[in-house]
């Protein structure tokens, strides 16, 4: 699914500092830039997001080369500000160029930490990035300002091989396939603090972490692709977000199933070890299509606090740990470690024979819904401490219990734990599946009851 070409493995060592056409231009005064109606300033909360015409420019910078930036800083420069800036970026690749190394608005290397506030970037470009940071020690901080990229392959804010990015009260809309609002990968890391971030493309994940993603108090939405894609050893933080997901195309290679948050490792070498994160604390995430997490072929921990989850597809499930086109069958599923506090969940819970679910409810967390109503032999133990509890929907098989006398309403279904069959009002002391990220997997000690 989410191939990509690397457009960053080569960059130059050294970058000079390039302008392309660019040129001072008197004082502009603020005009709507085309960006999409899914733009607003203000939400139901009256939070403000900026948009295109917010931005009041007095300068302007472009560059129409393939292959070429706008504005590139290295280390040299790497306390140059930009405020108050129109950047624009263009250039279509011709079918026999070579893929650019750095084809961006604004790009940042080898150290460099430029600002950038109160400023407009529009590419519209083949493969342009709206900011690219790349290398160790390279930081971009930008603020109230405003991003649109409109063609394939055109990250908003791509951090890479170490490289980070800072946004503050920023907005971010991709218009094309394969372009996430946020990218962070090898390494790099992006820090995000409110704004709006949209993706209208497929494969175009709000945010795509291959290496740390953190995001507070901001508006994530995308409208035909996953909201959070986390590959491997990575992770996604997200606090007081409200996210609104409608995964609706996908690519014939892609699983079968449309989901918010994809969980996924994308390489087959079993020696890769490490758990993927996500973390959701307050806030929203609401789903229009499919399931609310899929989690593949990788070990994860999922932990939810105090989220407002709303499933919009009622045949989507709440969790699918499976087998899926990634990893060697039979040792590619999801081993995931959910942690709910203070949490409630509905919908079913989908965990096939290669994968594992140790499920913890804690804080007063509730689920409604059903554990492998269809008896698809994975693993699964479930620890309900004491204030929260588990109404079941559907018939559910697991291999192990911890639970107090009240934990559990069977709802008129019956429960199997172990091939035996629960009895309602019946305490149970269980023990977790151990399990590495390699995926060797069991139960830590006999189960047994109290």
């Amino acid at each position: 699914m989410l191939k990509r070409l690397n457009y960053l493995v080569l960059l130059p060592v050294i970058i000079m500092l390039f302008t392309g056409s660019g040129c001072n231009l008197d004082h502009r005064s603020k005009k709507d830039e085309g960006s999409s109606s899914s733009q607003t300033t203000t939400d139901k909360n009256s939070i403000k997001y900026l948009i295109s015409s917010d931005i009041d420019y007095r300068n302007e910078l472009s560059e129409g080369r393939y292959g070429y930036n706008v504005v590139s800083v290295s280390g040299d420069r790497e306390n140059v500000e930009y405020s108050q800036y129109r950047f624009m970026k263009t250039g279509i690749k011709e079918e026999s160029s070579e893929t650019a190394n750095s084809n961006a608005a604004i790009s940042a290397e080898n150290g460099a930490s430029p600002t950038i506030t109160n400023s407009l970037i529009i590419t519209e470009g083949t493969e342009a990035f709206g900011i690219l940071s790349y290398g160790i020690g390279t930081n971009v901080d930008i603020s109230d300002s405003v991003i649109t990229t409109r063609l394939d392959s055109s990250d908003g804010l791509l951090s890479a091989s170490n490289g980070d990015i800072n946004a503050v009260h920023v907005t971010v809309e991709t218009q094309g396939n394969y372009s996430s609002a946020v990218y962070a990968e090898t390494g790099g890391g992006a820090v995000i603090d409110r704004g709006s971030y949209t993706t209208l493309g497929k494969n175009s994940p709000v945010l795509h972490s291959a290496a740390s993603i953190s995001v507070m108090n901001a508006r994530l939405t995308s409208k035909a692709s996953q909201a959070v894609v986390i590959e491997g050893r990575n992770s996604a933080v997200l606090e007081n977000c409200e996210i609104n997901a409608n995964h609706n195309d996908r690519n014939s290679t892609d699983p079968l199933h449309f989901q918010a948050v994809l969980i996924y490792q994308p390489d087959n070498d079993s020696t890769i070890t490490g758990k993927s994160k996500f973390s959701s604390s307050g806030g929203t995430l609401t789903n229009s299509n499919g399931d609310i997490f899929f989690v593949t072929n990788t070990a994860a921990d999922i932990t939810l606090e105090n989220t407002d989850i709303i499933n919009e597809d009622t045949s989507g499930k709440f969790l699918r740990a499976e087998e899926s086109i990634w990893g060697t069958s039979g040792n590619n599923g999801g081993k995931i470690n959910l942690n709910a506090n203070n949490q409630l969940i509905q919908g079913d819970i989908i965990v096939d024979n290669s994968s594992i679910l140790n499920f913890y409810m804690t804080s007063d967390s509730a689920f409604s819904g059903a554990l492998n109503r269809n008896n698809s032999e994975g693993k699964i133990y479930v620890e309900i401490s004491s204030g929260s509890k588990w109404v079941l929907t559907g018939n559910s098989y697991i291999t192990s219990l911890t639970c107090q006398t009240d934990s559990v309403n069977l709802n008129g279904y019956t429960l199997y734990v172990n091939g035996i069959l629960y009895v309602s009002g019946t305490s149970s002391s269980g023990n977790a599946i151990d399990f590495d990220s390699s995926g060797d997997s069991g139960l830590i000690e006999e189960e047994g009851k109290e």
